[in-house]
């Protein structure tokens, strides 16, 4: 996990998941940490973390992000390219243009950025026209989530899984 570069930007909001849904447990992959903004607006990032002894290519996999009200879905990596999150190890997603952008593993692939009450989304590699969704994390007030939404995080301010 990278808490300590993390740790500059602000204290980590804990909270728990009520259960690993079954999507979750087959993918073995979960979205561990999530920073909204900071100094400026696209300091944010999503980490993606593997709690498994193997490795796990992301390729073909997509993250998106949907509003409170889950009316809208954006994609902040379309695709991801041959990426691997290593065993017990993690990835960094983060703008091309924020204060993480020189420790991102991946850039967004889109211009779209995270804001309070949404969803962030990470979807499994398509099975013909469908996408499974492997793990989600609403914070704020939105319908889509797992177990207890959690608070906004403040700037600068990251929301971890535990």
């Amino acid at each position: 996990m990278r808490r300590a570069r993390v740790a500059g930007f602000g204290f980590l909001l804990w909270f728990a998941v009520t259960a690993v849904p079954a999507h979750a447990a087959a993918a073995h992959l979960v979205i561990a940490e999530v920073q909204v903004g900071g100094a400026a607006a696209r300091d944010e990032f999503v980490e993606i973390y593997n709690p498994t002894a193997a490795a796990i290519s992301l390729e073909g996999w997509r993250l998106s992000k949907r509003t409170g009200t889950g009316a809208r879905e954006e994609n902040l990596v379309t695709t991801f390219a041959a990426v691997t999150v290593p065993a017990h190890g993690s990835v960094l997603v983060a703008p091309s243009d924020s204060v993480f952008a020189t420790q991102a593993d991946v850039a967004y692939t889109t211009q779209s950025s995270l804001s309070a009450d949404n969803t962030v989304v990470l979807y499994g590699p398509a099975s013909g026209e469908t996408r499974s969704v492997v793990d989600l994390v609403g914070f704020g007030t939105v319908v889509h989530r797992e177990g207890t939404d959690a608070p906004n995080p403040s700037s600068g301010q990251s929301i971890e899984r535990k």
